[in-house]
């Protein structure tokens, strides 16, 4: 009887993508690093990176908008879409998004999501910055 990868405990593939030890890619250690790695490539992956996939969103691209409402609720629901596209163990329950004050000549645009696991009632919290010089 072949062993899946689930039966050894393989639950994905890091993101980004990285080497283990013995030069493979590096897997997921549980459920919930696998949903916070497929949630980093939802969010970062454009259109037509992935071979086979023409759905993406890539907040890279986004950032160069001028954060105001009208970018907010775009961005929420394109986060939104895309998670809801790509990744059926999850609810998202909240997307925030933010401009924080730096200073130091960086731009930076906050995301965060909050989310939960399908028959789950615990919350989780994604949070990332995408920064860019002016």
């Amino acid at each position: 009887m072949a062993v899946n990868d689930r039966q050894r405990g393989i639950h994905g593939i890091r993101w980004p993508l990285s080497a283990d030890g013995g030069g493979y890619y590096a897997p997921c250690k549980d459920e919930e690093e696998d949903i916070k790695q497929s949630l980093w490539h939802c969010l970062f992956v454009g259109p037509g990176e992935q071979f086979m996939h023409t759905e993406g969103l890539d907040l890279r691209n986004m950032v160069w908008e001028p954060v105001d409402d009208i970018f907010a609720s775009v961005a929420r629901m394109a986060i939104r879409n895309i998670i809801a596209l790509k990744e059926p163990r999850i609810v998202v329950l909240d997307v925030g998004v933010a401009r924080p004050e730096y200073g130091d000549g960086m731009t930076v645009v906050q995301f965060e999501i909050v989310y939960r696991r399908r028959g789950s009632r615990e919350s989780k919290r994604l949070v990332t910055d995408v920064k860019y010089s002016r």
